[in-house]
């Protein structure tokens, strides 16, 4: 209620009783305050009456007119969606909501969760769900849903959908819960649910659905999907008294006076988007004298067929056609062969709107079928909307394409842009030669630079893209000191324009094998589907564990020297339906016992160590997202981290459930565990979240929480802690580095490359060094923790995952390489153990091939060849010096290390 008619209602009471005309006065204004989505603005209202009163006891007449929103209606709020990216669309199961509602959310077309530089499957996957790009909350109860954990401490701004929702064929059903009632953050009207993945180092997706909710869920009433955008908060009858002469619409315009003055004849939903899902029984929009046309621009890539109800109608009779069929597309251009395509395909992410329903989609382009994506055919569903992906494989330039989606007797011309992509092979590993691929390009454009920060790597190099859009430029040498971890970017000119361009690859560390010659081991190759090991030093037994989705899995019993398979068996099968396959392994040594993470169960087992016999597997759901395991020997207890949630969950195999849960504060999905068992502390890393923890399991399990540097840690994954300097190394996967920090200042103390895809890491008490898998690198990086530096990278094959440590000093790591012999896949185990030999610094490395100054300089001298030149060129320099005693010094020096045969020393001064 407006304050001017709440003073003509109370004035009678004013000359009676000034005093009980002022609290009048109030209580009206208090009580819009109570009605109204805006009490800042009620506020205003009620100042600027008092301030009328005042005016008015004085003599003076004014209009009130607290603030421009002195209306008699609510807008309804109205989220907008990100730009899309990647392969994948989502839908509601319904337009309209209430608080408290649970939003069933519908993924198809979507990529299998694999590396996306290397294609490689990864053993952590998720997606992100946010509510209006995080300026909404979800609620920490999900329990009604599919109850996913949550990012951001106190503040759960995002879901964490685990990848395994992602069927064979990139489709997922999840629930989420709405927040139970409305707040400044969360109001009526349209808001936007976003889907999101990509910090897995999976490939990038971003895409959105719109829903509205009101009080009521009825997509009819005020800020539902087919209602008003504004909500009334008070009847009607007196909106016609003007205060300003410009309300000369005979009640028939609903508020917004100041936005809708064009004629008499305004709906409520002039400036509301079209998205063109209303009800056939709908009346059309009216806009006024074509307001629509701002919402034409909003439906973008929707086709010739645009929807009647865009355009002006002022006759307020029903729109008996019915709502012509649209279409959008999305592409997005593989520039490189991978796991998720060729080099050239397109892959285009379509939603549809009124087709007929439960009918099958096709969808032509140029006058061809086009192959299905992940998501298969895409079908109508009950609402009339369909989504899916669709490829073309031929390869486009750079332009603006349509296909055609046809059901039954419906069809739409969808037109879609292909814009240009770059990436980059080998990781861009400094000192690598590398190719640059490009797909997408205007045809004859010319590839002139590749590189970082105004570097261009390209040496009289450059490359014209052919008629699809397509180019490679081979033998790139990528710079000793290109700057780590920038993303490399190309420049092409095309039509007298020239333009430069992100690719997908970042600079990475070297993938140059050092100082492998120090290490001795040996290599078995087992079937595909390989994941970690733990080794029992007392019966010299290494058990590994594979898994291959849910057809496949098996425990390993290998003997620690040879790696020679003593015993094995299959992970057992579960209501004859899957296999909980096996993940993650740690040992109880004390008791005998092999404990496994089944971690798309949710939960652990446990096996003999003797035979592998099963013991006992936990409930489903135990443990979101279990990944690794520890054991606590002097307790045999088990430590399980929750890589979909915020904890590590304790087991015991003498319970039937888990014993306790140990919150770590702030942290978004635990994957690494590593434990001391002299001390009795656990440390873990979160994926998201760029933390460290450290829990004294022993002593209440007190948690110390290390946050890391966000500029140079992305994913972290691998933790290996040095005793001696007291030091964590935090190993990450998306910025392929190792943060060194001080568990007892919580300071940074250092950063060292490693390579791509850092993943694992473990301390070894034996030699005092700290080991670190590269997945996409292919090398396990060895650290001195008592420099900080790299003092050898040793070759680990393709997809290195896990490393683990005997008592001796013998490293064992495993890969997933999947490679194919005989119809079969292999991956492979590898030991190394250093023979302790004098390292080096080796300083930066060269380029490929290159050797250390140093091993150069030694090698020519031991070459038989150089022998004489040599021993006269060192006796006429010392001769002429005369420095017989620093002669003889310097040459047990240098035979001391390695630099010249022992042979050359006289036997005096041998050491």
């Amino acid at each position: 209620m407006s304050f001017l008619r709440a003073f003509l209602t109370n004035s009678t009471k004013l000359s009676a009783s000034p005093a009980s005309f002022l609290l009048d006065m109030v209580a009206e204004e208090v009580h819009d305050m109570n009605k109204t989505a805006n009490a800042r603005t009620a506020t205003q209202r009620a100042i600027a009456g008092l301030t009328s009163l005042a005016l008015v006891a004085g003599g003076l007449t004014v209009i009130p007119h607290a603030a421009a929103e002195d209306n008699t209606a609510t807008q309804c709020i109205a989220h907008e969606q990100r730009k899309e990216r990647g392969q994948g669309a989502i839908s509601a199961n319904q337009s309209t909501y209430k608080p408290g509602d649970v939003v069933e959310i519908s993924g198809t077309g979507f990529a299998k969760r694999v590396h996306r530089d290397t294609g490689e499957q990864l053993e952590d996957t998720f997606l992100a769900v946010k509510l209006d790009s995080n300026k909404a909350d979800w609620p920490k109860d999900q329990s009604a849903g599919d109850d996913f954990a949550y990012q951001g401490g106190d503040t759960p701004t995002t879901l964490i959908a685990p990848g395994s929702v992602l069927d064979e064929d990139g489709n997922f059903t999840i629930k989420v819960v709405l927040p139970a009632e409305f707040t400044d953050k969360f109001q009526e009207g349209k808001h936007v649910i976003t889907v999101l993945g990509g910090d897995d180092n999976g490939p990038q997706v971003s895409t959105s659905v719109d829903i509205w909710v009101n009080e009521s869920g009825d997509a009819t009433q005020p800020c539902g999907a087919e209602g008003p955008t504004e909500k009334p908060t008070q009847p009607k009858q007196d909106d016609n008294k003007a205060d300003n002469g410009n309300n000369a619409n005979n009640g028939n315009n609903q508020g917004n006076q100041d936005n809708n003055a064009n004629n008499g004849n305004n709906n409520q939903d002039g400036n509301k988007p079209d998205n063109g899902n209303k009800p056939d029984n709908k009346p059309a929009d009216q806009a006024n004298n074509g307001n629509n046309q701002a919402n034409q621009a909003n439906q973008n890539n929707q086709g010739n067929n645009k929807p009647d109800n865009n355009k002006p109608n002022n006759d307020n009779k029903p729109a008996e056609q019915q709502s012509k069929a649209t279409g959008e597309a999305k592409a997005t251009v593989t520039a490189i062969d991978n796991r998720r395509g060729k080099k050239g395909d397109v892959a285009l992410n379509l939603s549809l709107t009124n087709f007929p329903k439960g009918e099958k989609v096709t969808v032509t382009f140029n006058g061809q079928e086009t192959k299905a994506g992940r998501g298969g055919a895409i079908t109508v569903g009950e609402d009339g909307k369909a989504q899916g992906s669709v490829t073309i494989s031929e390869g486009l330039a750079a332009g603006k394409y349509a296909v055609k989606a046809t059901a039954k007797d419906t069809s739409v011309e969808i037109p879609f842009e292909v814009t240009p992509a770059g990436a980059v092979s080998n990781n861009a590993a400094t000192g690598s030669k590398v190719e640059f691929h490009a797909a997408g390009l205007p045809k004859d454009a010319k590839v002139t630079a590749v590189g970082t920060e105004g570097v261009n790597w390209l040496k009289n190099q450059e490359g014209t893209a052919d008629d699809k859009g397509q180019v490679t430029i081979k033998d790139i040498q990528v710079p000793v000191d290109a700057p780590f971890g920038k993303v490399i970017s190309f420049t092409y000119t095309a039509g007298g324009e020239t333009k430069t361009l992100e690719t997908n690859t970042k600079v990475n560390a070297s993938t140059e094998s050092l100082n492998v010659d120090q290490y001795s081991g040996v290599k078995k190759e087992l079937p595909s589907g390989l994941y970690q090991s733990a080794v029992n030093d007392k019966t010299g037994h290494v058990f590994v564990t594979s898994a291959q989705g849910t057809n496949k899995s098996t425990i390993y019993k290998l003997d620690a020297k040879t790696l020679d398979v003593v015993a094995k068996n299959d992970a057992l099968e579960k209501d004859g339906e899957k296999f909980y396959a096996a993940f993650g392994v740690g040992l109880d040594n004390n008791k005998g016992l092999v404990w496994v993470t089944n971690t798309q169960q949710n939960t652990v087992s446990v096996y003999k160590q003797d035979d592998l016999s099963h013991v006992k597997t936990f409930p489903k759901g135990s443990v979101a997202h279990s990944r690794d395991v520890v054991v606590d020997e002097q307790t045999s207890l088990a430590y399980v981290s929750a890589a979909s949630g915020d904890e590590v969950v304790v087991f015991d195999a003498n319970k039937n459930e888990p014993v306790r849960r140990i919150k770590l504060p702030g942290f978004e999905r635990v994957m690494s565990l590593e434990f001391n068992q002299e001390t009795g502390e656990l440390f873990a890393t979160s994926l998201n979240a760029p933390k460290a923890a450290k829990i004294d399991v022993r002593n209440n399990d007190q948690v110390t929480i290390y946050d890391l540097p966000k500029d140079q840690v992305e994913s972290a994954s691998g933790i290996a802690y040095d005793p001696v300097s007291k030091n964590i190394f935090v190993a990450s996967q998306g910025s392929g580095n190792v943060v060194v920090v001080n568990t007892e200042s919580k300071k940074v103390v250092a950063s060292i490359p490693t390579g791509a895809g850092s993943l694992n890491a473990h301390y070894n008490k034996a030699d005092k060094r700290v080991y670190v898998t590269n997945r996409g690198g292919g090398t396990i990086t060895v650290i001195d923790p008592a420099t900080n530096k790299v003092v050898a990278n040793l070759p680990a094959g393709t997809n290195p995952n896990h490393v683990s440590v005997a008592g001796d000093g013998t490293i064992i790591a495993v890969n997933k390489a999947a490679a194919e012999k005989n119809g079969e896949r292999f991956d492979e185990v590898y030991t190394y153990k250093y023979n302790g030999a004098v390292t080096q610094d080796p300083g930066k490395p060269g380029k490929p091939g290159d050797r250390n100054s140093l091993e150069d300089f030694s090698s020519k001298l031991r070459d038989p060849a150089n022998l004489p030149s040599l021993r006269n060129l060192l006796a006429t320099v010392f001769a002429v010096l005369g420095l017989t005693t620093i002669f003889a010094g310097a040459l047990s020096a240098m035979a001391r290390f390695n630099v010249i045969p022992n042979s050359w020393v006289p036997q005096q001064l041998r050491f």
